[in-house]
Parts: C-alpha cells; sequence; structure tokens
C-alpha cells in the first residue's frame, strides 16, 4: 500500500518455519482499509520456476485480504475466520470430491452454510485459546472432527553471517569501492526480519569468489 505507505512481507515454510518483515518499523497501528498489491511467491521442490500472483485490493480490511488472496490467487473455495481476543484464527477449505462424486456443491453458499454450521462453536475456541494438543483433541471430538495431522508453527529466522556476507559481496561487484566511506574497514548489517546484527570485515567483503571475478 501507498498511503499510508504500508509492505508487510510473511515467508512461511512447509516445515511450519515463519518470518515476518513490517515496514515502516515505527507503524503505530495498521489502516483500517488498505489498496494496494498482494504478491504470492510460492516456490515447489521440484519446479524450475516459483509460482507467481499478483492481486490488487481496494479498500479491503486487513482481516479480509487473506480470503481474497485463497480465492483469487489460490482459486480456493475457502474462508478464515481470526479470531478478536487471541492470536488464533481457523480455515475452512472445501476438498475436492472423489472421481465419480457429482453432488458437491462447490458454491460459496455451501462453504458459508458450513461455517454457519460450526463457526460458534469454533469461535468459541479461539476465545479459550487453548494451546495444548490435549484440551484441542478433546474440543474437537466434542465436534466429532477427526485430526488429520499437526505441525508446530514457530517463528525462525535463517539469516546468518555467510548469508550477510554474500548479499555485501554481491553489492559490491556492482558498486565497488563506493560501498565504503573512506577508510571504513568494516560494515554493520542489521536482518531486517529479526533484527539480528552482523559486522562484517572489509576484507572479506573484497575477497569475491573466483566465479565473480
Amino acid at each position: 500500500a501507498e498511503d499510508p505507505y504500508l509492505r508487510v512481507k510473511l515467508e512461511i515454510t512447509a516445515g511450519g518455519h515463519v518470518r515476518c518483515l513490517l515496514m515502516p518499523e515505527d507503524l503505530k497501528e495498521f489502516p483500517e482499509r488498505i489498496t494496494g498489491i498482494v504478491r504470492v511467491r510460492k516456490s515447489f521442490q521440484n519446479a524450475k520456476e516459483p509460482y507467481n500472483s499478483i492481486i490488487e485490493v481496494n479498500g479491503v480490511s486487513l482481516r479480509s485480504i487473506i480470503n481474497q488472496v485463497l480465492e483469487r490467487s489460490y482459486q480456493f473455495n475457502s474462508l478464515v475466520r481470526v479470531s478478536q481476543n487471541s492470536d488464533q484464527s481457523y480455515l475452512v477449505l472445501q476438498l475436492p470430491g472423489l472421481p465419480g462424486d457429482t453432488e458437491i456443491d462447490h458454491t460459496s453458499e455451501a462453504l458459508l452454510h458450513c461455517d454457519e454450521l460450526y463457526g460458534p462453536r469454533l469461535a468459541d475456541l479461539m476465545n479459550r485459546g487453548l494451546q495444548q494438543p490435549e484440551e484441542l483433541a478433546v474440543y474437537f471430538q466434542e465436534l466429532q472432527f477427526q485430526p488429520m495431522g499437526a505441525r508446530t508453527v514457530q517463528y525462525h529466522c535463517n539469516c546468518s553471517q555467510e548469508r550477510m556476507l554474500a548479499n555485501l559481496q554481491s553489492l559490491y561487484i556492482n558498486e565497488g569501492k563506493a560501498l565504503f566511506e573512506p577508510g571504513q574497514a568494516h560494515l554493520e548489517v542489521t536482518c531486517e526480519y529479526c533484527k539480528s546484527r552482523f559486522e562484517i570485515a572489509r576484507t572479506e567483503i573484497e575477497a569475491i569468489p573466483p566465479l565473480y571475478n
């Protein structure tokens, strides 16, 4: 979004690792409505090129953007509900039918009916903020839900001294000595995601691997 200026970058791996970038860093509160561009980039293990999708949003609340992404980018018949009182949410997703199924209702009305049926109980679950697998299992059994699997989601940033050095060497290839102030022996770099700081020696940056010389 440009007015107000806002950049949110969310990275999620199949293993459950998450990291997020928010700009400007001194943002006090999110705007109620956002007009801008959402870009989705999804990498597959055996694909040469990642999947890219760009959609425009116009006056959409932050909580509603994910639903537009799922519908227009992923083309899922789904919806996301986010709790107002806890850090939890749930996704209602219509799975594809079995071969030969002809009576499955793929309309949005069928999805909303499912949400109306289970939504109040799931909203109660989110408001409770249950975290332990045992507590969640009991609650879902009461709903006659069958668990299919679980995955731990945790914050993880893969920045490192080596990665920062490689990034600075790429800049040095293009900018040369202009990358440094006169007499500067080190550069300090801060990760935009986790704010870790790295001090890289100028001699290391200038030692470009032979491949780039």
